[in-house]
């Protein structure tokens, strides 16, 4: 058995990233160049699996699904699978698809201890063996269906209006204005980021749901239009993203979030 990785753990096994660029390790211990980009590599490396083995393992049904699938996908939905997969590939990544039956997939729930974590793990899962189906590595019925996990609690915690007050009094501008639109258009993260003046019409705010595509229009009402023209004050003044950083770009994800975070600890210290 190799030696568990120090660090890079959400790659594929055997392959490594050196000096900018991705490899692969053969069994003879010699080092192929897949690509210098990952989505690039993953791909190279799906083609060279392909063609010297058989895609039956997790491991390798997870490297040709990031080749061909996780790429469609939402930025932020890569990155949650990313690390469903790390959990996946320690426990069943040399397991072929098949030799997979629904007392393994009970065992991998209760021992990752009941958690929403390992329901999305298990959601993960699902996908890949489901991707597996399609192209003949899985011919019977994917185990994960039928298990009837148990439901957590629902959320009984809601944000009250007093501590929305606190935190929007301490966050900085562009977070206080992201928390507006929230409040007043229903708007998730990803979808305050994404926005852009072009989506401000005379009608009101129209833009895109990211999973569906769907086009939605959000009215102007007073309070809406007055934080937008209020956002549209805020330097820098030549931009197209409404939500920024101080240079006028669009927040990445982790960007967004750190500074949401940032803004929650100075309204509402942990005790």
């Amino acid at each position: 058995m190799g030696r568990k990785r120090k660090a890079n753990g959400h790659l594929p096994a055997r392959v490594y990233q050196q000096h900018g660029a991705f490899y692969f390790v053969d069994r003879a211990g010699k080092w192929h160049h897949l690509a210098k980009g990952y989505p690039e590599a993953l791909t190279e490396l799906a083609r060279r699996l392909k063609a010297s083995a058989p895609v039956d393992t997790v491991d390798r049904l997870i490297a040709k699904y990031e080749a061909e699938e996780l790429g469609k996908k939402a930025s932020a939905t890569q990155k949650g699978r990313r690390q469903e997969f790390k959990a996946l590939r320690a426990v069943f990544g040399a397991m072929r698809a098949p030799d997979i039956k629904p007392h393994h997939v009970w065992t991998f729930w209760r021992e990752r201890g009941e958690t929403v974590q390992a329901r999305h793990e298990i959601r993960a899962l699902s996908t890949i063996l489901t991707f597996a189906r399609r192209f003949g590595a899985l011919h019977t019925e994917n185990p994960c269906f039928g298990l009837r996990l148990p439901q957590g609690a629902p959320r009984r915690r809601y944000v009250t209006d007093a501590e929305f007050l606190v935190v929007h009094t301490v966050a900085q501008p562009m977070m206080r204005y992201a928390m507006e639109l929230a409040l007043l258009a229903g708007m998730d993260s990803g979808t305050i980021r994404s926005l852009e003046r072009r989506h401000l019409t005379d009608a009101g705010i129209l833009f895109e749901r990211r999973k569906t595509g769907a086009l939605q229009l959000i009215e102007w009402n007073d309070e809406l239009a007055a934080t937008v023209d209020a956002l549209k004050r805020e330097p820098p003044q030549l931009r197209r993203a409404l939500i920024c950083t101080r240079h006028g770009k669009a927040y990445t994800a982790d960007g967004f979030e750190a500074q949401w975070q940032r803004a929650m600890l100075r309204g509402i210290p942990l005790a």
